[in-house]
């Protein structure tokens, strides 16, 4: 394999080199803050309809505008991994996060940094998070927190699955953890900091992690997953995000049938959320069964099916890295799932971004954390550079929540509603207002027909012109919006 796409392909395997529903109870948690998060007014959710919102079947007719008032009632799938420290609020590096207006922030929490030496937990160290859990909870932030790096005396290093011995003794650590993070009232953090969402290992399917001991973790999940419901039943337990990409078979580290070999064992009965990784130099491997995200979305649900269990799905980390780029001559050789030419590296990650974002939308996927926040040798995916400073994907994924985070997805847009067989579209609702985000999909230009007399048009960037019937020489309360790079296109 070519030296460059092998540096592309060890993104999946990023945990690693830095970490050094339809569920039958399903009762999920409304965070204690609600309202303004970083600018955007977040619904109050009841804990029973955080991720249960229930939308009536619509009847779509090509270029009616839809009349229903449909309004999201769960909170926005869009989120960012770090792995930075967060326990200075005034620090550069916390305003950025606030200022990018995410509200999932995944980061990892390490088993051996709070219990080094096997003990009991009014010995455990938690200064390292307490302060960190605090800062993000009172800022509006919802932490996924990844539970991974085990101590020397649990395993054969710190990547590596548990031996069997000490499973009874990472129990008592996740309860212990999640019991501090409840906010409960019994047992907690300074401040009472809440943390819900608990993932368990990073990409496990990674061969010197879990990979070939899919049993063994689903022996684990059955252990820790009663532990966790019983020191905070608003707790969800989401299956370690798999790469699910870069198989042995083909050179890499993954195994491709530990999924099923967790399933098999009955693991699908302890967790709440699966959860996959998902980045473009694999995406050939899904386009048969949907564009980006979605196909390996609709793959994997798919393979769950077979085993009878259906789950809420998230991505707890997809990105586009600035090396990838198409305005040098080999780039067809070296990245070939580039599809645009002439691009740089920050152009086509812009792209990305509203397109990775718009179809996790409309694919219900519930939490997508784009990797990383910030720029981390050797990965180069940041909406801010290594020293915090703005890329110009941070104000693309501020306008993606802005325009898509209360927005509830509708359908999919036809190619003859697009104006090409080589574009792309979803429709949305933001209550009243009716929200299509459209694009081509090999930097062609194409033209769509909006049935209203005047449209905004916003492009990636936030920058809004405005569109009316006539402007095409007709008047027949149609407006027509070219585009090539993606857009919203925004009505009543």
């Amino acid at each position: 394999m070519n030296r460059r796409l092998i540096l592309l392909s060890v993104a999946l395997i990023v945990g690693g080199l830095l970490s050094a529903f339809t569920v039958e109870q399903s009762v999920l948690p409304a965070s204690k803050n609600t309202g303004k998060v970083a600018g955007i007014v977040q619904p109050a959710l009841s804990a029973k309809n955080e991720w249960f919102a229930q939308t009536a079947e619509l009847t779509h007719t090509v270029y009616l505008p839809l009349v229903a008032h449909i309004c999201r009632s769960e909170p926005m799938p869009m989120g960012v991994q770090i792995y930075y420290d967060i326990s200075d609020t005034s620090s550069t590096q916390f305003q950025r996060l606030v200022e990018s207006n995410t509200l999932w922030v995944r980061k990892p929490i390490y088993w051996r940094q709070i219990e080094p030496n096997n003990t009991t937990p009014d010995n455990y160290n938690w200064s390292i998070y307490d302060t960190q859990y605090l800062n993000a909870y009172n800022n509006g932030l919802k932490i996924v927190a990844t539970i991974e790096q085990n101590p020397d005396w649990a395993a054969d290093n710190y990547e590596a699955h548990i031996n069997s011995e000490y499973i009874v003794d990472f129990v008592e650590f996740v309860a212990a953890v999640v019991e501090r993070y409840d906010g409960d009232g019994v047992d907690d953090a300074p401040g009472s900091p809440v943390v819900n969402y608990w993932e368990l290992y990073n990409e496990p399917d990674r061969d010197v992690r879990w990979g070939h001991y899919g049993a063994e973790y689903a022996n684990m999940l059955s252990q820790v997953y009663p532990a966790i419901k019983q020191a905070n039943p608003n707790a969800v337990v989401l299956m370690g995000g798999l790469a699910y990409d870069w198989f042995e078979e083909d050179g890499g580290p993954f195994n491709r049938y530990f999924i099923d070999d967790v399933l098999a064992a009955g693991g699908g009965d302890y967790f709440d959320v699966m959860n996959f990784h998902y980045y473009p130099p694999f995406m050939g491997n899904w386009s048969s069964f949907g564009s980006g995200l979605i196909g390996k979305n609709n793959y994997l649900r798919a393979e769950l099916a077979k085993y009878n269990v259906e789950k809420p799905v998230a991505v707890t980390e997809t990105g586009w890295d600035v090396h990838w780029r198409s305005d040098i001559d080999d780039y067809q050789i070296l990245y070939p799932f580039i599809k645009e030419s002439g691009l740089t590296g920050e152009e086509l990650q812009n792209r990305f971004v509203v397109r990775t974002f718009s179809r996790a939308v409309a694919a219900d996927i519930k939490i997508t954390n784009w990797f990383v926040f910030n720029d981390i040798s050797p990965f180069y995916s940041g909406f801010v550079y290594s020293n915090f400073d703005k890329r110009p994907s941070f104000g693309v994924f501020q306008n993606v929540v802005a325009q898509l985070g209360q927005a509830q997805y509708t359908r999919t847009l036809t190619a003859s509603e697009l104006g090409s067989a080589n574009a792309e579209g979803y429709a949305f609702a933001r209550c009243q207002t009716q929200i299509y985000v459209v694009w081509t999909t090999d930097g062609s230009s194409a033209s769509i027909h909006i049935p209203a007399g005047t449209v905004d048009v916003v492009d990636m960037y936030g920058n809004t012109s405005q569109t009316t019937d006539g402007a095409d020489g007709n008047s027949d309360g149609i407006t027509t919006v070219a585009y090539s790079a993606p857009v919203y296109i925004v009505f009543q």
